[in-house]
């Protein structure tokens, strides 16, 4: 895919920037109301965008699912030519239907495994998370943990794991399909 790992990977932020940036700690009342600190995400999430924009402006406007799709039948036309066979999880699954909806005549077999909703993007992917987390008996010790880190930033070195680092951390472990690691 475009923008990650070993094809021509987008970084945005690095280093203090990153840290800078990764931290915010937003709520979901924050996003209810207007908060400084939700105006404050907002004008971060804009400077974030422009980064993209001013690290990569030939590779920003084409990372979407169609642009991707079109890659992949560029792929498939030049390795077999013949029908595509595809599974798709996550991001891949909007990669996948956004192939079918292009190429559909193209379309072999394709299985599209938890595409995420455009339309709210985390919602189910964050509702596999809690039952994860609710399967392995550590909702109430990962909701702990980060109340503590909220409460209390932890220094690590030279930087502060707050309450989003440690959640990302969790997210991460919890995208593995294990949650023994917890």
């Amino acid at each position: 895919a475009r923008g990650v790992g070993g094809s021509q990977p987008l970084t945005c932020l690095d280093g203090p920037a990153a840290d800078a940036f990764l931290p915010r700690d937003v709520t979901l009342a924050d996003a209810d109301a207007a908060t400084a600190t939700w105006d404050a995400a907002r004008s971060d999430a804009a400077a974030f965008a422009a980064a993209c924009r001013a690290a990569r402006p030939a590779l920003v406007d084409h990372l979407d699912a169609a642009t991707q799709a079109h890659d992949l039948e560029a792929l498939r036309v030049r390795l077999t030519g013949e029908p595509l066979r595809y599974l798709g999880i996550s991001a891949g699954g909007l990669v996948g239907a956004a192939y079918a909806d292009h190429h559909g005549e193209q379309v072999a077999a394709m299985v599209l495994d938890s595409p995420p909703d455009p339309a709210a993007p985390a919602a189910a992917q964050l509702a596999g998370f809690e039952a994860a987390l609710a399967r392995a008996g550590l909702t109430d010790a990962t909701a702990d943990v980060l109340a503590g880190v909220h409460a209390s930033p932890l220094a690590v070195g030279a930087r502060t794991l707050t309450r989003p680092l440690a959640a990302s951390g969790v997210l991460r472990l919890l995208y593995s399909g294990d949650p023994a690691p917890l």
